[in-house]
């Protein structure tokens, strides 16, 4: 599966098709932050108010301590539900991808089927990769732990 093989290799390039609510950012761009990267593919509209809300409130509790958040959507018409949620992190729409079925370019890069979630550690090397968002703040603290200990 896509999302495992990844794990403990450098991130691939994101590449949306447009950003919505902050100027574009790549993962090279990144480097010396985690970066945590939420893939929006559910059609539930609640679920995405819920996911806008969530990083909202780790965005706070994060930014200053180095960590980026990032939602890569595949529809525009997702936009009108995340927009009222007044997200502080970056939101962007997924290029669509010439392969058949699948569902954006960035996407396809990153995950499984089932992958939601992919964690990003300093050096730009995927270190996780959740299906739901439960274990999402454990990841985030065991990554900010190494980047604090002495060598």
């Amino acid at each position: 599966e896509r999302s495992k093989e990844l794990i403990r290799k450098p991130a691939p390039e994101i590449d949306p098709e447009r950003w919505v609510n902050k100027d574009p950012v790549k993962i090279e761009d990144l480097k010396g932050k985690i970066v945590v990267i939420h893939f929006g593919r559910k059609d539930d509209i609640k679920r995405i108010a819920k996911m806008v809300w969530y990083f909202n409130i780790l965005q706070k509790a994060y930014a200053e301590k180095g960590v980026i958040f990032i939602s890569i959507f595949e529809r525009d018409t997702q936009i009108d539900v995340i927009m009222k949620e007044k997200p502080e992190y970056y939101i962007a729409i997924d290029r669509k991808s010439p392969i058949k079925w699948a569902r954006g370019v960035t996407y396809d890069r990153y995950a499984s089927a089932y992958t939601e979630f992919v964690v990003i550690d300093k050096d730009g090397i995927i270190r996780s990769s959740l299906y739901s968002e439960h274990s999402l703040e454990d990841k985030i603290q065991e990554l900010l732990a190494k980047n604090t200990r002495k060598p």
